[in-house]
């Protein structure tokens, strides 16, 4: 999968990107392990964020946007 994007990453949107991102996310069971959390914000999240800030390496921003949620 990431070999795929990496391969064909400026012809593939941020939309499939991001669906991609989030079927490997839950393929390898990225999500939030709290008990205190109401869900799993951390897969849909990490997937949209990466597929969009990706190609600007803004890593700066990518930790900020996901803090905020």
């Amino acid at each position: 999968l990431a070999r795929f994007i990496e391969t064909n990453g400026e012809n593939v949107s941020k939309a499939d990107k991001a669906l991609y991102y989030g079927f490997a996310s839950h393929y390898l069971d990225f999500d939030d392990a709290q008990a205190n959390l109401a869900g799993h914000f951390s897969t849909v999240l990490y997937s949209a964020l990466l597929a969009v800030l990706e190609p600007y390496d803004t890593w700066h921003d990518f930790l900020r946007a996901y803090i905020i949620g």
